[in-house]
């Protein structure tokens, strides 16, 4: 953008931001490769900028990086950060391979690896992926799911959009992959990042709910889910929200564990820098976190209680299912009454309440830390449902409503792990983009590696929990 030409003024700080990240990203790389193959992914971009500013060729750091991850605010940008991932060193040990998984196609993505290796098999919510429709391009069959009433590519779109906003390389990689299997140009997903003006309101509404979804959950509104209304049935609308609401579990799970981005994408090589047309080369991401606004002050317990006061007698946005419904999409579901939660995810087709309800009770961290991440994640999203149902599992454990509310503000009634825990939720959920090596590190000094996964995934859950409840608006049970 500069070359050839002085900075202006204004464009000062913007230089500056992208040389350090680029700084940073170097150091991440020399740590695991050497110095040809660094400047042969980084190439003379990055050279550019730090013969330009002066900035020291950095070997080694002193413990692990404080500094988040570039965003990238171009798409050229962001191609060469999603192929320079592939040399990510994880934040938690990955074990590569054994010749026998690689023969046999087993766990070779490193995304599945990871969870194998440290998450509890029941914990996945994961069904094999269905053969895709006549209709769809043979390549889509191995990566798109196609479950549901809504296009699985237009899915893979969503979870496209939903990284970018997160910042999730690793996830976004994926999705250029998919939705270049599925047919789509590469200016086709280029427009993605840009203006939305100029889709259908069928597609453009579904987009904005799950960018809302994403960035602002907070503040959603019945006009969010009302837009959907035109275009989509009730039972289409469920598939849209929990999924986009999956998209930001897994995204939150990849990137804060600093996953490398898989060197292989089924039986070839996962290319992701390609040429980009001279049209979006320089064009800013109108949807990557690049002037993010901070979550409004934590509410007082007062304030809280009236919330959930107001919320006992609300309507929900969509229709819940009756108990025969239910029944048919959860036949193994046995509690009585049901909760609402259970109800909306039935009606969602139930994939993710057996693993919730597995998150909530099995594994190695206990109980009581689980139930206490997820009121972190609900009290920083403004989930009222899921708040409550967080201090309804406390208070089951004995835990009084002022313990509860005690932790917004931990203090010494807590362990300096459990402090060291709670800010990390709320940090991976408020500001997933900002997670560093050292808020791992941080972690793993206090809890075994599993451990610190599991917390990890259990705050990934409270945020798929939270943006899937607050958004059809459940009232409390």
């Amino acid at each position: 953008m500069w070359a050839g030409s002085k900075p202006s003024p204004r464009e000062l700080p913007l230089l500056k931001h992208r040389t350090m990240n680029v700084t940073h990203q170097t150091m991440l790389f020399v740590a695991s490769c050497d110095l040809r193959a660094c400047f042969r992914i980084l190439g003379v971009t990055l050279l550019w900028a730090l013969v330009a500013t002066g900035a020291a060729f950095v070997l080694a750091e002193d413990g692990p990086s404080d500094q988040p991850k570039i965003v990238p605010q171009t798409r050229t940008e962001m191609k060469k950060a999603l192929e320079a991932l592939k040399l990510r060193q994880p934040r938690l040990p990955l074990p590569p391979p054994s010749p026998e998984d690689i023969a046999a196609g087993r766990m070779t993505v490193n995304n599945g690896r990871m969870r194998a290796t440290y998450l509890p098999e029941e914990w996945s919510s994961f069904r094999s992926r269905p053969t895709a429709a006549a209709n769809e391009p043979a390549g889509a069959r191995r990566y798109i799911d196609s479950t549901g009433t809504v296009d699985g590519t237009f899915k893979v779109w969503l979870f496209w959009i939903v990284s970018r906003a997160n910042n999730c390389h690793y996830c976004m990689g994926h999705q250029e992959l998919k939705l270049k299997s599925a047919g789509l140009s590469d200016d086709q997903i280029a427009a993605l990042d840009g203006d939305w003006s100029q889709y259908p309101d069928r597609e453009r509404v579904a987009m904005e709910l799950a960018y809302k979804m994403t960035v602002a959950p907070h503040a959603l509104t019945d006009a969010d889910v009302d837009a959907l209304r035109p275009h989509y049935s009730n039972e289409q609308i469920y598939e849209i929200v929990q999924t986009v609401a999956g998209y930001n579990s897994t995204n939150r799970w990849t990137d804060s564990l600093g996953i490398p981005q898989d060197q292989r994408f089924a039986e070839r090589e996962a290319t992701i820098d390609t040429p980009t047309s001279p049209a979006f080369a320089t064009t800013i991401s109108k949807v990557a976190p690049l002037a993010v606004p901070p979550r409004p002050k934590l509410e007082s317990r007062e304030e809280v209680e009236a919330a959930w006061a107001k919320r006992k007698t609300s309507k929900p946005r969509l229709p819940l299912p009756d108990d025969a419904a239910v029944a048919k999409a959860l036949p193994n579901e046995t509690s009585s009454p049901l909760p609402n939660w259970v109800r909306a995810f039935a009606a969602a087709g139930g994939r993710n309440v057996p693993s919730l309800r597995a998150v909530a009770t099995t594994g190695r961290i206990s109980p009581k830390l689980k139930a206490q991440l997820a009121w972190c994640t609900a009290r920083e999203n403004r989930a009222w449902y899921a708040s409550h149902e967080a201090k309804r599992r406390l208070n089951e454990l004995g835990v009084s409503d002022d313990d509860v509310f005690a932790i917004d503000q931990p203090g010494e009634q807590f362990t300096s792990a459990e402090r060291d825990a709670f800010a990390f939720a709320r940090k991976l959920t408020a500001r997933p983009h900002t997670i560093t090596d050292a808020d791992i590190a941080r972690l793993r000094k206090s809890y075994q590696d599993a451990e610190v996964a599991e917390i990890v995934y259990v705050v990934c859950q409270g945020n798929l929990f939270d943006r899937f409840t607050e958004t059809v608006q459940l009232p409390l049970d």
